[in-house]
């Protein structure tokens, strides 16, 4: 099977970009990398390791990351190769134009990852997919209804979340976790943005 990577479709300079992978051969990233802006890390099939805040997460099908900006992260492949996910950026200003109150369910907290049930499943995929077909056509107004589908995706995954509240977290279910979070840790630790481009 060959790898499927589509365009990265944009908005703006910084305001907002989308982007479906899907991935059969191992890969990792070289070094932990950080954003100015929002991501959103949604696994469609697959598994990933994702590394960041000292902690190791392993991110499973109908899982979402939430990264804030600035957060130092990294990813790498898990005993399954293959993966297919979306990851979509985005500034604070781009939701606020219009609506601003949606905005506001990205101040809820740290950078984390959400466990979507697989009921809920089809609710988080569809604005996703919408968002990238959307991108793909540029039908004229396609921007705003790109940005009223993230307003959708935001408050769908607020009101999942929040049903969730109090029950066991499982993030921390690989079997090396222990180990791999005090590596995760050096490595958030020691990293230097600055020297990068050493």
């Amino acid at each position: 099977m060959n790898d499927q990577v589509m365009p990265k479709y944009r908005i703006g300079e910084d305001d907002f970009s989308i982007q479906y992978i899907s991935h059969f051969e191992p890969g990792s990233m070289p070094r932990p990398h950080e954003h100015t802006c929002f991501e959103l890390y949604y696994l469609l099939d697959g598994e990933r390791e994702h590394f960041m805040n000292g902690n190791v997460y392993t991110v499973k099908k109908g899982d979402m990351m939430i990264i804030n900006p600035h957060n130092p992260h990294f990813t790498a492949s898990s005993d399954n190769l293959q993966f297919e996910r979306i990851v979509v950026h985005f500034s604070k200003s781009f939701i606020e134009k219009g609506d601003p109150t949606p905005a506001n369910l990205l101040l809820n907290g740290p950078s984390r990852l959400i466990r979507i049930p697989p009921k809920d499943q089809p609710e988080i995929e569809q604005p996703l997919l919408r968002m990238l077909s959307e991108c793909e056509g540029q039908l004229p107004y396609y921007t705003a209804l790109v940005r009223s589908l993230m307003h959708e995706l935001l408050i769908r995954l607020h009101r999942i979340e929040q049903s969730s509240l109090g029950q066991e977290s499982q993030d921390n279910d690989h079997p090396m976790h222990s180990k791999v979070s005090e590596i995760a840790l050096y490595i958030s630790s020691n990293y230097n943005p600055e020297a990068r481009n050493a």
